[in-house]
């Protein structure tokens, strides 16, 4: 990534949407709705509700599942001030505390291993002056489209990241990390 194509998507908080992002999202909206509305429906006929219930139903799920892949484009800053120099080496202290293992380059850093459950979950790091920008997506390892709900797999390893980032930045505060 450049400086430049850094500077933007800093800037309107969000990544492109590319060809792959819609093949995803239409192929993983149906999964999804094929499956919960599957579920719905023998959920309702078990109950013994009426079929009219299912169009607000998966009026709703669509809808939200829409708000969900809006949201997977999402850049979270966090602001430092710090220089991109340190802001990387943060982020690598960062790394090595959670085991997860990378690669630095000069405008980003990439999650080297899929190991486990960082397999379902594109991990986007990009170090600038004054901030660290991060994402967490969903991610098609059988490019058939993503399925949207992983049950709080994404927001389990971003929590746990923001937990060993702030972690890592009160002990470079401290001065003992150089």
């Amino acid at each position: 990534m450049t400086k430049k194509e850094v500077d933007t998507l800093i800037q309107k908080g969000r990544f492109p949407l590319d060809a792959e992002f819609w093949y995803n999202t239409i192929l993983g909206l149906l999964i999804t709705i094929s499956f919960f509305g599957g579920v719905g429906v023998l959920i309702g006929l078990q109950i013994g509700l009426e079929n009219y219930w299912l169009y607000p139903y998966i009026a709703i799920l669509f809808f939200s599942l829409v708000y969900r892949y809006c949201q997977d484009e999402r850049l979270i800053v966090y602001e430092t001030e710090l220089t991109k120099q340190d802001n990387i080496r943060i982020l690598e202290e960062t790394l090595k505390g959670l085991n997860w293992e990378y690669k630095t380059y000069s405008n980003e850093i990439d999650l080297t291993t899929k190991k486990h459950i960082l397999s379902f979950v594109k991990v986007k790091l990009i170090p600038f002056n004054n901030g660290i920008a991060y994402n967490f997506q969903y991610y098609s390892t059988t490019r058939a489209g993503k399925f949207t709900i992983f049950l709080g797999l994404r927001t389990h390893l971003k929590r746990k990241f923001e937990k060993q980032l702030n972690a890592t930045i009160v002990l470079w505060d401290q001065g003992l990390i150089n």
